[in-house]
């Protein structure tokens, strides 16, 4: 199916990207990191109002 678009101005790219990214997360022996390593990063982001049409209801 993928030949069907070879000749496609971004054939090459798409190939390219799936071959970096989109085919590794398919990978059954990939050790990932928990999720609770992400947790002091969502704390982090999520810890201040940036900027929001609600800011005034916060206060």
């Amino acid at each position: 199916m993928r030949e069907s678009y070879r000749g496609h101005p971004m054939f090459a790219e798409t190939a390219k990207f799936c071959k970096r990214c989109d085919q590794a997360v398919f990978n059954p022996n990939f050790q990932s990191m928990p999720l609770t390593a992400f947790e002091p990063m969502v704390h982090r982001v999520f810890s201040t109002v940036k900027n929001t049409i609600y800011l005034d209801a916060l206060r």
